[in-house]
């Protein structure tokens, strides 16, 4: 047995007087007309949520801004990475990434100290990345 539609019924009851332009005089105190003001009022759109990057996509990030050549904003994101996981994988090439910056901006201490993190990695290709750029750091004038 289906059930019966329900019919809802909205009767409106509109003031003659507030359809006439914006003020209206009711003997000699002027009133505002309200209804232009809430008769455009729509609700507010509530926002598109961002999914958050995993830890593990957030080195992608990191990489991506090194090969862009913003090397401040690839250490802040493999910093994040690194606050945010306990995952080996993620920590190798964060340090990897922050070592990578850090030499391409020539501030040797730090690279040489995240590049040596890497190169003790168990992924042996973030360990051989990591202790190629240590060779390169120690043939810069003026380093360590």
């Amino acid at each position: 047995m289906k059930k019966p539609k329900t019919l809802y019924i909205l009767i409106l009851d509109f003031d003659p007087h507030l359809l006439c332009p914006a003020r209206h005089t009711t003997g000699d105190t002027p009133v505002e007309d309200l209804t232009a003001a809430t008769a455009t009022a729509e609700p507010t759109p509530m926002p598109t949520p961002i999914p958050t990057a995993t830890p593990l996509e957030m080195t992608d990030d990191g990489d991506r801004a090194i090969i862009a050549g913003d090397y401040d904003r690839a250490i802040e994101i493999f910093q994040n990475a690194l606050a945010n996981t306990t995952d080996t994988t993620v920590t190798d090439k964060s340090n990897l990434g922050i070592g990578q910056a850090y030499y391409e901006q020539s501030n040797y201490a730090p690279a040489l100290t995240a590049l040596r993190l890497a190169a003790a990695s168990a992924d042996t290709t973030i360990a051989a990345r990591g202790q190629l750029f240590p060779g390169a750091v120690l043939h810069q004038p003026g380093t360590l």
